[in-house]
């Protein structure tokens, strides 16, 4: 397969995939092997149309109209993409994970009352 008809394959996926998504070179290994898709993803790079964030992980970055240019993901969210490719999982989405309440936010009790052997007692 000749460079450019790799890279127009490589381009045509990542601009099908969804913004904020993350790429590795296993994800293209239907195409092509790993070395001309890790030179073809660093051509991307340079073009501008994903960005690297470690050795060997891209991202599609999104772009902000408001700001006229494209922002960096949210590093929970890559992290969390991250962590199910490398898994083969899809991620859980954000509304759905629950969280304990540390224990300073429990209720305290603000009064109480209790019968000891002198007799009762109150707490306000």
């Amino acid at each position: 397969m000749s460079r450019t008809i790799l890279l127009d394959s490589i381009k045509n996926k990542i601009k099908t995939s969804k913004t904020e998504s993350i790429f590795i070179a296993a994800d293209f290994a239907d195409i092509s092997d790993r070395v001309k898709i890790g030179v073809c993803l660093n051509r991307l790079e340079e073009e501008g149309i994903i960005k690297r964030i470690l050795r060997g992980v891209y991202y599609k970055p999104e772009f902000n109209s408001f700001l006229g240019e494209y922002v960096a993901p949210n590093p929970d969210t890559v992290a969390n993409l991250y962590r199910a490719k490398k898994l083969q999982e899809s991620p859980i989405p954000e509304g759905l994970i629950v969280r304990e309440k540390p224990w300073f936010f429990w209720p305290l009790i603000s009064s109480c009352a209790f019968q000891g052997s002198t007799g009762t007692y109150e707490f306000n």
